[in-house]
């Protein structure tokens, strides 16, 4: 992201922060940290990880079938190799693997971005929340204060309408 924003700033004048994490440094993630290590053990022990039951255990209002279509691209463990790479590739240390450029990127929109943000975060997140999402607040420049959903969780496309109705609210143009 930092690569394309340095060549071609035109191309995103607004940013949406939901869900996302950048490396401070010290671990921000450490009052979360055992949430993330039960999830990355439960990912590391499981293989054929149900990703539906993941959603429904911080998205309770998602039906069954809902639930169920999050394991629908997944028929089998062959097709979650991604879910299965992605918790080991998320940078817990500060000299872990992608800390740096996480860092890099946090300096940046600290430093250098001049668009215009908006940040969403799910209060109920076991993972992030509102202390991690905080924090990045305070890298983002001018980063107005988030849109809170007091029922929200870690998979805050769930209340992608609420979140998108107050982003273009945000956003609107006199």
């Amino acid at each position: 992201m930092v690569n394309v924003l340095r060549l071609q700033p035109i191309w995103l004048p607004l940013i949406a922060a939901i869900g996302v994490f950048l490396m401070p440094c010290a671990g921000a993630l450490a009052a979360s940290q055992s949430e993330w290590q039960e999830c990355t053990g439960n990912v590391a022990k499981n293989p054929d990880l149900a990703c539906g039951k993941l959603l429904a255990r911080t998205c309770p209002q998602l039906s069954a079938a809902e639930a169920a279509a999050y394991d629908a691209p997944f028929p089998d463990a062959r097709y979650k190799a991604g879910v299965r790479r992605f918790p080991p590739l998320v940078p817990e240390k500060y000299d872990d693997p992608g800390a740096s450029i996480s860092r890099k990127a946090r300096d940046w929109l600290h430093s250098s971005w001049k668009g215009e943000s908006f940040m969403a975060i799910g209060a109920k997140d076991p993972v992030l929340g509102l202390p991690v999402m905080n924090e990045l607040r305070k890298s983002i420049r001018n980063c107005p204060p988030p849109l809170i959903l007091a029922e929200g969780g870690h998979f805050l496309q769930e209340w992608g309408e609420e979140v998108a109705r107050a982003a273009l609210e945000h956003w609107k143009r006199p």
